[in-house]
């Protein structure tokens, strides 16, 4: 079996869902993977977001199947390869399996729908509720705690600010005693290696702080478990609304400047060819 092109596409779930339910499609996305050398990435969220969807398991493995396809590491292994790479951008895989790997084999199909159902992803995707919701309730109160520009707005020149701050206090949760080198020295640590942290912070600040947003309910929150893997993509097809957001971040950030980002009309018009 072939090495997976190390340049990914990623899929939201809700693209990944209405693809799966029409095989057609699978040869059409299977050849623009191989010639433009990528292969479609599946991560953990993924799964676990797909795993009461029982109805669409068939489709899916079908499509894992024929388009060259791998799953990606856990969002936190790679943090980790961050963490131990500092100050250098990391070098090491994040692939964790390749589908395709299964492509001569009986029951490959049943193999890969059995990635759907297992015990830790649903228990994940539980977490992963829980952690939305609690930030759903805390936004507003968390957004009184960064102060507004002069005007009383927030602007894109506080994003370097916040994002920094942010970055760090996600890092406390499990590399504090990484964190801790830097206590005298704070300038050493470069925080603009953690790119899928400084995607999600940027991704915050520019859909709630200055979009001036109220989230709806706790699930828009999922979105971030996604976004996190954007900037080690090469190309991403999202939904409408974070499609303009993210190309807004684009022209101010460099943290997804590698990576094409489009919204459902870009998978169109690869199928109408």
């Amino acid at each position: 079996m072939k090495d997976p092109y190390n340049n990914f596409l990623f899929l939201d779930t809700n693209i990944l869902s209405y693809i799966a339910k029409d095989e057609t499609k699978n040869h059409t996305l299977s050849k623009f993977c191989s010639g433009n050398k990528i292969s479609l990435a599946i991560t953990p969220t993924h799964l676990g977001e797909l795993s009461d969807a029982t109805r669409l398991h068939e489709g899916l493995s079908k499509l894992l199947l024929t388009v060259p396809s791998v799953l990606l590491k856990n969002f936190d292994d790679i943090t980790k390869y961050e963490v131990n790479s500092h100050p250098e951008i990391f070098k090491e895989d994040i692939v964790s399996f390749i589908y395709n790997s299964l492509l001569f084999e009986s029951d490959a199909l049943e193999k890969i729908a059995a990635t759907f159902i297992k015990k830790e992803l649903k228990e994940a995707r539980e977490e992963q509720k829980k952690l939305a919701l609690v930030m759903f309730e805390r936004l507003e109160s968390l957004k009184e705690n960064f102060p507004k520009n002069k005007v009383g707005k927030y602007d894109i020149n506080q994003l370097d600010t916040f994002e920094f701050f942010l970055t760090v206090q996600l890092l406390k949760k499990n590399h504090l005693d990484f964190l801790e080198k830097f206590k005298t020295e704070a300038t050493l640590l470069n925080t603009k290696i953690f790119q899928g942290i400084r995607l999600y912070c940027t991704f915050l600040f520019y859909k709630y702080y200055i979009g001036q947003r109220k989230p709806k309910d706790s699930s828009e929150f999922g979105d971030f478990s996604h976004v996190q893997y954007f900037p080690y993509c090469k190309i991403v097809v999202t939904e409408k609304d974070n499609c303009s957001i993210l190309n807004e971040i684009k022209r101010h950030s460099d943290v997804l400047n590698n990576v094409e980002i489009h919204n459902i009309d870009f998978l169109k018009k690869i199928f109408q060819n």
